[in-house]
């Protein structure tokens, strides 16, 4: 039976603290304390306390240290899958956000494509029309027609 708190966490996430307190009917009595933090370099370091009272339950030395190194593992282990399912989310959303963004440079461009066809061939059939029909241009219609009714 356990314990456990987050002791306390830095501004720029590279410094955590855990704590784990046994509670009644425990194996031992006592604190078991992690403190995580990253190296510039990347490398996260583990550190481990254990505090046993002195009239508490004590762990033997064998099992203290099983106990500290399996734990300290499993955090290293969980950081690092953390930490690369955080990058692997970074990745995958750069890469959507990419494709996106191509895509829509692309339908930009196709339907500007479309448009200026559409353009060019209304122009093309005001020109027809005019050539069909030389007096097209000149013809206006009277006053008369203009007028509301």
């Amino acid at each position: 039976n356990c314990n456990c708190k987050l002791v306390q966490q830095s501004e720029d996430d590279t410094r955590v603290g855990m704590e784990y307190n046994t509670l009644k009917g425990g194996v031992f009595d006592g604190q078991l304390q992690f403190t995580m933090h990253q190296q510039p370099n990347g490398d996260v370091v583990v550190k481990a306390n254990i505090f046993i009272p002195k009239r508490g339950r004590k762990l033997s030395k064998k099992l203290a240290t099983q106990l500290i190194t399996s734990t300290s593992d499993s955090i290293v282990r969980s950081i690092r899958t953390e930490t690369n399912q955080k990058i692997a989310r970074q990745m995958q959303g750069a890469r959507y956000k990419s494709k996106a963004k191509s895509r829509a440079s692309e339908r930009r461009a196709f339907r500007f494509e479309k448009e200026k066809e559409l353009e060019d061939m209304a122009e093309d059939r005001r020109r027809r029309r005019q050539r069909q029909n030389p007096n097209s241009g000149s013809y206006r219609p009277s006053n008369r027609r203009q007028q509301s009714p």
